[in-house]
């Protein structure tokens, strides 16, 4: 029985990350992954004199002007999407599998009143997987999308 739970686990992961490869980056994404230049408003037009993000200061430089631009998402993007912006989405794609994965065993601890146990079903959990696929409006852009997963997931 354990051998089948670990295999739905990793056959989880396996489909998540599946998927994020084959995300594209999107929308703010892009904006992630250069230095935001001052004045430019949401999903405008980056100049062609652009400059990619590739230190620590233009991740912080870039942050503070996408904060006074767009305001509350800047805490949940910036750790982790202006970082991925740095490193690159291949280092995104693993993480944010098994961040999936974690969510839904996390799920089940949860409905069964916080009992952590690595003693699974293997049912509950392609129940709660399906669930959060099947239930979720967004999944793309709450699960897959490099920014919306940082800010949502």
């Amino acid at each position: 029985m354990k051998k089948r739970v670990w295999a739905i686990l990793f056959v989880l992961f396996f489909i998540m990350y599946l998927l994020n490869v084959m995300e594209p980056l999107s929308s703010d994404d892009y904006f992630a992954f250069f230095v935001w230049p001052e004045g430019l408003p949401i999903n405008g037009e980056l100049p062609d004199n652009v400059q990619r993000v590739s230190s620590i200061t233009d991740i912080l430089k870039s942050a503070k002007t996408y904060y006074l631009t767009w305001g509350g998402r800047v805490p949940g993007g910036l750790p982790v999407g202006m970082f991925i912006a740095l490193m690159g989405k291949e280092y995104f794609n693993p993480v944010n599998a098994f961040m999936m994965v974690m969510l839904i065993m996390e799920i089940y601890w949860l409905s069964h009143e916080g009992k952590i146990t690595f003693s699974f079903k293997s049912s509950y959990l392609i129940w709660i997987a399906f669930s959060l696929w099947a239930f979720n409006i967004c999944f793309n852009d709450t699960c897959l999308w490099v920014s919306g997963s940082c800010n949502y997931l």
